[in-house]
């Protein structure tokens, strides 16, 4: 015997999941039943539920990414608590999508990583260490700003196409070795006292 597709549809309806408008008209929701609910926020910015305001919402450890008033969400009741364990639809289009791990370290691990920002690309830490065995930066303008700078290496090699302008109050130079300087034309000024001092000084 054939049955409608009304029929047919209702047969096949996915009855682990409680929707909308059943789950208004039930007084308690059984422990592990799964709901798809509208997320609303109070004036101080807590989260609620509208149809279960007995609930408090808490967030699976799974869902990394932060639910916001107006999200449809999925969740799991857990005695008093309707855990978020996925956020199926933004209302909010233009909203920042937030990962947060809940102040739980978060580790990511892959052969390859690749973060690409169309627009920019912010880090913000108190404190940033980056380690590895190779590191090349490539940009038309590097801007570095710091209240102290120190570089600590074996080898330094520095090329400039252009002009290397350096401006300081003082500036400290010191080989413990050789200190050469060449150019095809050179000029070495002082407005005050100009000083060479050596065991032998050549000139010309």
């Amino acid at each position: 015997m054939y049955k409608s597709a009304k029929e047919h549809q209702k047969v096949h309806t996915n009855n682990n999941v409680t929707p909308l408008h059943v789950l208004a008209k039930a007084s308690a929701p059984e422990q592990g039943s799964r709901v798809v609910v509208d997320v609303q926020a109070h004036a101080n910015g807590q989260l609620y539920v509208a149809d279960m305001p007995a609930y408090g919402l808490t967030v699976a450890t799974s869902c990394l990414v932060q639910p916001l008033a107006g999200d449809r969400v999925y969740g799991v009741v857990d005695g008093q608590h309707l855990v978020i364990t996925a956020i199926l639809f933004r209302q909010q289009a233009d909203a920042v999508m937030t990962l947060d791990s809940r102040c739980a370290n978060l580790r990511i691990v892959a052969p390859e990583i690749e973060i690409e920002g169309s627009r920019r690309l912010t880090f913000r830490s108190s404190d940033f260490t980056l380690l590895t065995r190779s590191c090349r930066w490539v940009a038309d303008t590097l801007h570095q700003v710091s209240k102290r700078l120190f570089v600590l290496t074996q080898h330094a090699s520095r090329k400039v196409e252009q002009t290397d302008e350096t401006q300081a109050k003082h500036i400290l130079q010191e080989a413990r070795g050789s200190y050469v300087m060449k150019g095809e034309i050179a000029s070495l000024k002082a407005s005050a006292v100009l000083k060479i001092d050596g065991g032998q000084v050549h000139v010309g």
